[in-house]
């Protein structure tokens, strides 16, 4: 059989080069400057670049220590540093081609040339270099994420009671024009929707699991579990014509107010349409404020929600609860199922509640999974401007924004928003205005 060299020439160039390991012992040594690259024909373009990188930065000899280190099988004690395993997989992920998590390898790298490490420091100064242990002030570290946020935590349905709120049963039956929405073919094409919003997160929008757990976990069961409740219920109550981002921004402030037992705008009417009795701070206000007054109003000092006058709201707030039973059929729900206008009628949120929970179960999912597919997959024809990130990783994103613009950790921001004692901020002045249009 021929030499590879001798089928091709260049492969055979690649033969001698050292950088590939095939050197024999009588071989002259790599060429080391550009000059002897020029001179050697048979030098390959690897050993050109080779010296190129060699004249531009010259190679040194490794410490003692670092070489030691490196030296020691991966089982050794030394090797057993905080993170080093995931860094290690990360790594392996990046070399494979796969999706890969970078915080972990930065936090590795971070470490060895003298930032904070996470967790304790199992290893001496002498192991990393003296640097490793040292601090760096002007580095402030955060964790990656506040919550799980991982799909495989946020599908699974929250452990809590399941059940169908209350509808109103209109004597006469069920409007044709409602009726006709629940045709086959109608609830075919949803269902197109529905499993292409499905890829796209919509079955893990609703899990707030990890933000009743951060709220249990700072006031405890007693306090925390109601609290966690009156935020999310006060999220529905400024939902109606809000983005995402902004409801979860505005719901703090209403948060805030009623945590601290302060006085919250009243509604009122004026013009023939509702409005409050003193503007709300900025970024705070809203186009629809009078209308959330209202519904504050309500969960504060009614009692709870007008189910059968109001059933999208109340629903709304069960499902980010973790109830997944009730459907928020909201704008552009009624938008996909062809509704003339933008909600049911309270005769007909019966009839199509039920006939989206059926629609679920055919495919395999919970009905607050369901519309959120819908919402999600449906959105660029029913004019959703929202993204279509989890509803708790739009909260963290707004504790960021604050811990940015205050200088408090996400974990200080987050400790204060659930006691009460400050609002989540975000976009101002024109920003807010734009951002606060119609969703």
């Amino acid at each position: 059989m021929p030499a590879l060299g001798e089928l091709n020439p260049f492969l055979g160039t690649l033969r001698g080069s050292r950088n590939l390991g095939y050197a024999s012992a009588d071989e002259p040594p790599a060429p080391s400057t550009i000059a002897e690259v020029a001179d050697t024909a048979e030098t390959s373009p690897w050993e050109a670049q080779a010296a190129r990188v060699r004249r531009r930065a010259p190679v040194r000899q490794p410490d003692p220590l670092s070489l030691a280190l490196s030296q020691e099988p991966l089982t050794s004690g030394r090797w057993n540093l905080p993170g080093f395993n995931e860094a290690r997989q990360q790594a392996q992920n990046v070399y494979l081609g796969e999706d890969y998590n970078p915080s972990s390898l930065l936090q590795m790298a971070i470490g060895t040339v003298g930032a904070p490490l996470v967790g304790p420091a199992e290893a001496t100064a002498a192991t990393l270099g003296a640097g490793a242990m040292r601090r760096a002030p002007a580095i402030r570290t955060q964790p990656e994420s506040l919550f799980d946020l991982s799909p495989q935590r946020l599908r699974q349905v929250p452990d809590v009671p399941q059940f169908n709120l209350q509808r109103y049963e209109p004597p006469r039956g069920v409007p044709e024009n409602i009726a006709e929405l629940a045709e086959r073919s109608n609830l075919a094409r949803v269902n197109r929707v529905v499993k292409r919003g499905a890829e796209q997160g919509g079955l893990e929008w609703y899990n707030t699991e990890p933000l009743r757990e951060a709220f249990v976990g700072e006031l405890g069961a007693e306090k925390g579990m109601p609290a966690y409740q009156r935020y999310l219920d006060l999220v529905a109550a400024t939902s109606p014509r809000s983005k995402v981002p902004e409801n979860v921004r505005n719901a703090s402030y209403w948060y805030s107010q009623t945590q601290q037992g302060l006085p919250v705008p009243q509604p009122i009417g004026k013009g023939g349409a509702l409005s409050v009795s003193e503007p709300l701070p900025p970024p705070y206000g809203h186009i629809a404020q009078g209308l959330h007054a209202q519904n504050v109003k309500n969960v504060v000092e009614a009692g709870g929600w007008p189910v059968l006058q109001n059933p999208k709201p109340a629903s709304f707030a069960q499902n980010l609860q973790g109830n997944w039973t009730p459907v928020t059929i909201d704008t552009h729900n009624a938008r996909l199922l062809g509704l003339e206008a933008d909600q049911p009628p309270k005769t007909g949120y019966g009839f199509l509640e039920r006939a989206q929970q059926a629609e679920a179960a055919k495919l395999g999912m919970t009905p607050a999974q369901y519309q959120a597919s819908a919402w999600i997959g449906g959105g660029e024809q029913t004019g959703l401007k929202s993204g279509a990130e989890p509803f708790v990783a739009t909260v963290e994103d707004r504790i960021g924004r604050t811990a940015a613009k205050t200088g408090l950790s996400k974990a200080e921001v987050l400790r204060r928003f659930i006691r009460g004692q400050m609002p989540l901020i975000g976009l101002g002045g024109a920003a807010a205005l734009e951002a606060n249009r119609q969703d």
